[in-house]
Order: structure tokens, then C-alpha cells, then sequence
């Protein structure tokens, strides 16, 4: 006699299958229970002679139960496998393995809605995976689109072909904070495209979670970085465009302009130098659209060091800078002309300087203020001479 219909087996290991039999074999709808909680609901395929010639695979929550040795018992059919922590694959199988559709979720709320081949994910197919914090992503495991709650939306390269678990948390450099994969677990990685909830746009290259490459950034306020990344700050040569018009084209460092760059101004205005750490620092030529130009040492974003001034007018100064003011000695020249050699500060001259005018008289002496002030001596073409004390510009 074999068992035939409908029936109920205790095994001695403790294990337990509820369900229909076939000719002595389990098959058709059952239930199977083991010891540790584990559970399958669904369709049973028992086959003596066919499980004698399977070997016991790698995946351990069927080793020994799912397949291989006589007796044992083949997931077949559409079913759903319970584990006693949670977790539950219903999946359609085939001889033990899961192969087809198959919906997964774990007790933490994740989910995941997609294919396997031989108890493997496949790659190809599209696959959808939910987490609890409400992030979906849906995609291959390679290249797919990963959105998050407040809206900001990733679609691109991803790094590992494995369904992520909840991971580290990492922040983004508008403050939106997602959860990152790495060592092994989803990470933006190659070319791809970011969509913040506040307007802004990334679309280039990632390395683990950074922008690293070549990328265009837009943000919410019209502003656009088109250039280089390395490890998420804007590294490298790169065109940056402000929302008033203004125009950066050069390097930067650690996100902030440095190196050789040229900053155009809406007004048009232009500088063309050097910039240390988002200023403009070190030789540089900055030019106004009115026609004047200086050509020297900048500190700081001003004019500082040595540098000439050549104004619209044709006048021209060529000397020491301070803080973007005149300041040490400098030679200042008129285009009729006139002529001053000698020191300045804070932009006038002052201390000790020699003014000589176009019609040949000479001041040679003090100054304070802009004024001829202080001991100084004054000659005049036809030979006279005054020498002692001057008070704003008079004898």
C-alpha cells in the first residue's frame, strides 16, 4: 500500500509535512514544518529516484530539507518558504530552487519583487526593491533608479549585484541624508544622475557615493558647475556659471576656485590670475569695461604687492599696493605730462615724493594727505627756488 490523498507525517527528527500525497510520495499542496520554526507552504514534488542523484547546495536554509539524499523533500511549484526569524520567499520553484517570479520581505519591512534563475538573482530582468523607510528602487542590479521619500531621485550605475541591507547613513552636500551601500552593498558608482527634491541636478560620474569625474551640477538657484569631481568636492578644471551672469572658467580645489582661473563679470569686468582658496591671490590682470586694466599681485580678492594701473584717462600708476589702495612707493604719470615719484597711503600720496610738472617745475619734499605738507623744496623753469616749509600744497 502506498499513501494516496491526503495526509499528515511526523518523522522522528521532528519535522512535520501536512499536505497530499502521490503513490507514496509526497506531491501536490503541503505544508512542511521543520524543528528549528521554518515553514513552506506550497506545492511538494517527492521524488525518491530523482533526489538520490542531487547534491546538497550552498544555500543553507534548504540544506538537507529543500535537497539531496533519499527521502528528502523538492520545493516545486509556486509556494512560500516561512523562516522562524521573519523572513518569507514566495517564490515559484523548480527541484529545490527558486526559479521565476518571487516576492521577498523581511521582518524590518523591506521588500523585494523580482526574478531568479537556479536560486540566483538574475541580472537582466527588471527588479523592484522596497525598504521600510520608504526608498524604491527598481532597476537590474547594475543600473537602475533609486527614489527616496522627500523626493530626490538617483538613476544610474550602482555598484554589486546584491539586494542591500539596511546600511550606514551618509550626507549629501545639500544636508539630504540617504543610506549608502559599501564593501559589497548597493553604492552609486559610474555614470548617473541625481534629482534632489529641491530642484537641484547632478548628472555624471560617482565613485562610493561621491561625485568623482566628470559631472554637471545645476542647483536650485540657476547656478551650474560643469567641470571635474574628486571624491565629492569640485576638483579639477571647470566652467561655473552664477546666476547673476557671473563667469568663473579655471581650476578648483576642494570646491572653491584656486589655481589658474578667468572670473568674467556680468558687468564686464574680467580677471585673469591666479586664486587661492576662492580668491583671487597672486599675478593677475583685471581689466574694466571702461577700458582700465592692472596688471600685478593680488592678496586676498584686492590688489596687493606690486602692481600697474593704467586708468581710462591714460594716466597711469606703476607701484606698491596695499589692501587695494595705493600704498609704499609707486610712480604716478599724467598723459600731459605731469609726474610724481614718491610714496602713497591708503591710496594718496604721502611722506616723502617728487612732483614734476609738465611745464618743468619741480616739488621735491613732503606730502600728507595728497598735499605737498612738510619741509620740501620748489624750483621753477627760469631757475628760482624756494626751500623750507609747506602747508596743503602752499608755501
Amino acid at each position: 500500500d502506498k499513501a494516496h490523498g491526503q495526509g499528515k507525517y511526523i518523522s522522528a527528527a521532528g519535522w512535520i509535512y501536512d499536505g497530499q500525497w502521490q503513490d507514496g510520495n509526497k506531491r501536490g499542496q503541503g505544508v512542511l514544518t521543520w524543528p528549528n520554526g521554518d515553514r513552506y507552504e506550497g506545492d511538494i514534488r517527492e521524488d525518491k529516484e530523482r533526489t538520490q542523484h542531487l547534491t546538497p547546495y550552498w544555500w543553507k536554509p534548504y540544506e538537507g530539507y529543500g535537497k539531496g539524499g533519499e527521502g528528502k523533500y523538492i520545493l516545486h511549484g509556486q509556494g512560500k518558504y516561512i523562516y522562524a526569524d521573519g523572513r518569507v520567499y514566495d517564490c515559484l520553484w523548480r527541484y529545490g530552487d527558486k526559479n521565476g517570479r518571487c516576492v521577498l520581505t523581511w521582518p524590518s519591512g523591506d521588500r523585494y519583487e523580482g526574478y531568479f534563475r537556479n536560486d540566483r538573482f538574475l541580472y537582466s530582468p527588471q527588479g523592484k526593491y522596497t525598504f521600510a523607510d520608504g526608498r524604491v528602487y527598481n532597476g537590474q542590479y547594475s543600473r537602475g533608479e533609486l527614489r527616496w521619500p522627500n523626493g530626490d531621485r538617483y538613476k544610474g550605475d550602482f555598484r554589486e549585484d546584491k539586494i542591500p541591507p539596511p546600511g550606514s547613513y551618509m550626507t549629501l552636500l545639500n544636508g539630504d541624508r540617504y543610506e549608502s551601500y559599501v564593501q559589497g552593498k548597493h553604492i552609486l558608482h559610474g555614470q548617473g544622475k541625481l534629482v534632489y527634491a529641491n530642484g537641484g541636478v547632478y548628472d555624471g560620474l560617482w565613485q562610493n557615493d561621491n561625485k568623482h569625474g566628470r559631472g554637471v551640477f545645476t542647483l536650485p538657484n540657476g547656478a551650474r558647475y560643469e567641470g571635474d569631481y574628486h571624491e565629492g568636492k569640485m576638483h579639477g578644471q571647470a566652467v561655473f556659471t552664477m546666476p547673476n551672469g557671473d563667469r568663473y572658467e579655471g581650476d578648483f580645489r576642494d570646491s572653491k576656485m584656486h589655481g589658474q582661473g578667468k572670473f568674467i563679470y556680468a558687468d564686464g569686468r574680467v580677471y585673469d590670475g591666479q586664486w587661492q582658496n576662492g580668491k583671487q591671490h597672486g599675478r593677475g590682470v583685471f581689466t574694466l569695461p571702461e577700458g582700465e586694466r592692472y596688471e600685478g599681485d593680488f592678496r586676498d580678492g584686492n590688489m596687493h604687492g606690486q602692481g600697474k594701473y593704467i586708468y581710462a584717462n591714460g594716466q597711469v600708476y606703476d607701484g606698491q599696493w596695499q589692501n587695494g589702495n595705493k600704498h609704499g612707493r609707486g610712480v604716478f604719470t599724467w598723459p600731459e605730462g605731469d609726474r610724481y615719484e614718491g610714496d602713497y597711503r591708503e591710496d594718496k600720496k604721502h611722506g616723502q615724493g617728487k612732483f614734476i610738472t609738465a611745464d618743468g617745475r619741480v616739488y621735491d619734499g613732503q606730502w600728507q594727505n595728497g598735499n605737498q605738507h612738510g619741509r620740501g623744496v620748489m624750483t621753477w623753469p627760469n631757475g628760482d627756488r624756494y626751500e623750507g616749509d609747506f602747508r596743503e600744497d602752499k608755501p
